[in-house]
């Protein structure tokens, strides 16, 4: 059994149509909707997500989606205690198109048909359908769980569950009545050891981003990597018999890659356990400058650099992650004073003109760069503070085809070689990461 979380329950439970009442049976209506859409790309993953929390965030449960660039199709139901059917089925038809109606942009062509009916029915060979107990045609949840809108599914209560999303690990937080009944002393992560840990009242859940078989994915159109992983509880047995089910709690956090300043730590799309959960924390990396090639002391702030002489930086991942590697594709310095700048290190292929050097074209954890500080001739200051931008890409390393893993071929008659931007990006993540370099004098 899969856990399934519905923050938006109550609100959603608030809402009743005519037909709704304390008498009849509990009806789900069931539609097909459709209706094209503008300004938003319904190719990308991240998009689709985004309409599908909108449209799932009242009475009505949408589901089976279809995208098109520019449209959608999905099945939706409207599940309620009836005693009025055309009242009810009207009543479902509303709340399907207001659900619609919540996407801010532009929607057209909005067909929405009403296709049948199913009656709940505990004596269905399906336990009606329900995820825990069905007593007189009617589903009914565990202590701390709550029913979702389709009056099926039961979820732990909002305030029970929670998951935070950090730069190398994800956390989760559960209260121990959600778990009642269950041996979680003896449930693991994916990779059969790891555990979770009683402190105080709460079950709690920790793994590093590479850890306790945590899986990913990264999704280079939509620029985001999803880490993955699940508490699984094997069922109760006692004398021989089986007291519970087994049950599965997935969880999982969205990491947003399309960021313009890594120095910072890294702002999460949002964490999920099971059906959506909102974390905070980020992947990190970091560029920094040191005073020589040993690369172990970081060049203080006030320090002051010549024209010509020999700079040392390197970009560097907060923690290595298992199955992941990064190249630095390009880095550029500014002035914004003199709004000038110049590409240091171009599609993966240093400069000649300021001697640019790398030590390596990809790593797990840092890649270190030298170059002979300048200004810009325009500048009008004796002394210049300019800002370094590197271009950072997150490969998995098992595309054996990625950019990060295919030998960049510089011709040497051409400052640069191919353009890094016309490259079809596969299995691959793009950060930006900046930090001011020492004054200039």
């Amino acid at each position: 059994m899969k856990l399934a979380l519905y923050s938006t329950f109550s609100a959603a439970m608030a809402l009743y149509g005519e037909g709704s009442g304390e008498e009849g049976d509990i009806i789900t209506f069931n539609y097909d909707a459709s209706f094209d859409i503008k300004n938003i790309d319904m190719n990308l993953v991240k998009n689709q997500d985004a309409i599908k929390s909108i449209l799932n965030s009242g009475k009505a449960v949408f589901y089976d989606f279809t995208f098109d660039s520019d449209s959608i199709k999905s099945c939706a139901d409207y599940t309620i205690r009836c005693d009025d059917e055309d009242d009810c089925k009207s009543d479902g038809l509303s709340f399907v198109a207001k659900a619609i109606a919540k996407i801010n942009q532009a929607t057209s062509a909005i067909n929405i048909k009403s296709k049948g009916i199913e009656r709940l029915n505990c004596a269905d060979g399906m336990n009606g359908g329900c995820s825990h107990f069905c007593t007189n045609n009617e589903c009914s949840c565990p202590s701390c769980w709550e029913l979702g809108p389709d009056m099926q599914t039961c979820g732990p209560e909002p305030n029970k569950v929670a998951i935070n999303c950090e730069s190398s690990d994800m956390n989760v937080t559960i209260d121990q009545c959600v778990l009642q009944g269950q041996d979680v002393s003896k449930a693991t992560l994916d990779d059969g050891k790891c555990t979770a840990k009683l402190e105080g009242n709460n079950w709690v859940i920790n793994t590093d981003l590479d850890g306790c078989g945590t899986d990913f994915k990264i999704d280079d159109d939509s620029e985001i990597i999803d880490f993955k992983n699940a508490l699984t509880m094997a069922p109760e047995i006692k004398n021989g018999l089986v007291m519970s089910r087994q049950l599965s709690l997935d969880f999982q956090c969205r990491y947003d890659t399309s960021i313009d300043d890594i120095s910072a730590e890294r702002t999460i799309v949002g964490g999920s356990i099971s059906s959506g959960l909102s974390g905070s924390g980020g992947l990190s990396f970091d560029l920094t400058f040191f005073t020589d090639s040993k690369y172990d002391t970081p060049i203080d702030e006030d320090t002051r650099v010549l024209v010509g002489e020999k700079l040392f930086f390197n970009v560097a991942i907060a923690k290595e992650i298992t199955g992941l590697h990064f190249s630095v594709l390009g880095c550029t310095v500014s002035d914004e004073k003199a709004s000038e700048s110049y590409d240091i290190y171009k599609d993966m292929c240093v400069d000649k003109y300021v001697g640019t050097t790398v030590n390596k074209q990809s790593d797990d954890s840092e890649i270190r760069f030298t170059y002979n500080a300048f200004q810009f001739a325009s500048a009008k200051e004796d002394e210049t503070r300019e800002v370094l931008t590197c271009k950072v890409l997150l490969c998995d390393k098992k595309a054996t085809d990625s950019v990060c893993a295919t030998p960049a071929t510089c011709n040497t008659s051409d400052r640069f070689r191919r353009d890094i931007a016309a490259i079809e990006v596969e299995n691959a993540a793009i950060f930006e990461v900046q930090a001011p370099l020492p004054l200039l004098v």
